[in-house]
């Protein structure tokens, strides 16, 4: 069984014994998840942990997640990356200077920070990229090159 992140924040596609099928993910299985990721780190996070912090039993969190690393994916894109959408449409629909692109970005992620533990996911990123680069890259691509791209973009039409 495999997943693949829905990206809307509502949904995902798993794959169970070649059927693909949409199921809603249960947002406390992301709360648990981003917790035990900011509290313990990529490495020492087993999904035996996160199952224990949601009261399930593991095997019910492979229904929806193939691995550790499925898992920390939807992480991100789920309750992360919907902001970089949010901000894209609003550089669409409003058409803001540099000075409103930038202000619009950064209410957002501070509120993240404050309201979520943003810095620990962040904190396990950076910490232990060089032993899981995947992790990295879950970042970057999911986060970091669409928001640099939006900002790129902003600045060649020189507003």
């Amino acid at each position: 069984m495999t997943l693949s992140s829905g990206g809307d924040g509502e949904a995902a596609d798993v794959r169970k014994r070649g059927r693909k099928r949409k199921v809603k993910l249960p947002a406390a299985f992301l709360e648990a998840a981003r917790a035990e990721f900011a509290e313990k780190g990529y490495a020492a996070t087993r999904m035996q942990d996160v199952a224990s912090r949601l009261g399930i039993v593991r095997s019910t969190l492979y229904r929806y997640f193939a691995d550790k690393e499925d898992l920390f994916r939807a992480v991100v894109v789920e309750t992360i990356a919907p902001n970089v959408v949010a901000l894209r449409l609003f550089s669409i629909t409003h058409s803001p200077s540099i000075a409103e692109l930038l202000r619009a970005l950064v209410d957002p992620m501070a509120r993240m920070a404050s309201e979520l533990p943003l810095g620990g996911v962040l904190k396990t990123v950076i910490g232990e990229a060089g032993n899981f680069p995947e992790l990295a890259r879950i970042w970057h691509d999911q986060l970091m090159a669409p928001t640099i791209e939006l900002l790129a973009e902003a600045i060649s039409q020189g507003q």
